[in-house]
């Protein structure tokens, strides 16, 4: 099944705030050829999404499906070098520039830490007018939820992510281990999307608002 892919758009600003704040600048994310998900006692026993062309070595992005929690939760396979928020990532080596009340961090663009592993997140996203899609990453689990995740070819495939409502530590905030909802019922439609930052001053990266799930609103015109 041919699937949503979510195109980054950025701004001359935005670009220039990433390249302070990010070592690579990431081309499109590759889209979605099929979405295959099996459920089986009360987890998702296999997500693949088998992409069109052979995996990203380094976007700044990744792929979802929805759920039907309420609110929705996304699953999402991701990767992002420069920011550091799961688990399954290469700790930061350097003093992060934006270091969060929970575990993640934004590095340094000189850091050999917060690598590019591709990981496993459930988000909350959270909405934001700024942004084409309506939506921005709110909180999202350090704890990666899956079993196993291989990458391969044009294959992402995550094994053993419970359903319903489990406990994780969460990212960015400060509660730690916390629930987060991933519903019954996970939807089979996958999502190709690229994350876009927004910069209260673009050329000052500690000045980090928000990352849009997609291009900014302003670049979707």
């Amino acid at each position: 099944m041919m699937t949503t892919k979510i195109i980054l758009a950025v701004s001359l600003a935005a670009v220039l705030a990433m390249i302070v704040a990010f070592p690579i600048i990431a081309d499109a994310i590759t889209d979605i050829k099929k979405t295959e998900v099996k459920i089986k006692k009360g987890e998702i026993s296999k997500l693949r999404f088998q992409l069109e062309d052979k995996i990203p070595v380094q976007p700044f992005g990744g792929y979802a499906i929805l759920t039907d929690a309420d609110p929705v939760t996304a699953i999402a396979i991701t990767s992002h070098t420069g920011f550091y928020d799961s688990e399954k990532q290469r700790a930061p080596t350097e003093t992060p520039i934006i270091d969060f009340d929970g575990p993640a961090a934004l590095c340094a663009a000189e850091d050999s830490g917060c690598g590019a592993e591709w990981h496993v997140h459930v988000v909350e996203p959270d909405a934001d007018e700024r942004c084409a899609t309506g939506l921005k990453v709110g909180e999202l689990t350090w704890t990666d939820p899956s079993d196993r995740l291989n990458v391969a070819g044009k294959n992402l495939i995550a094994r053993g992510i419970a359903l319903g409502v489990n406990s994780y530590v969460e990212a960015l905030g400060s509660d730690g281990e916390r629930d987060f909802d991933t519903g019954s019922v996970p939807g089979t439609s996958g999502i190709a999307f690229d994350l876009t930052p927004i910069f209260t001053d673009p050329e000052d990266p500690t000045t980090l608002e928000a990352v849009c799930i997609g291009p900014l609103a302003e670049d979707s015109d």
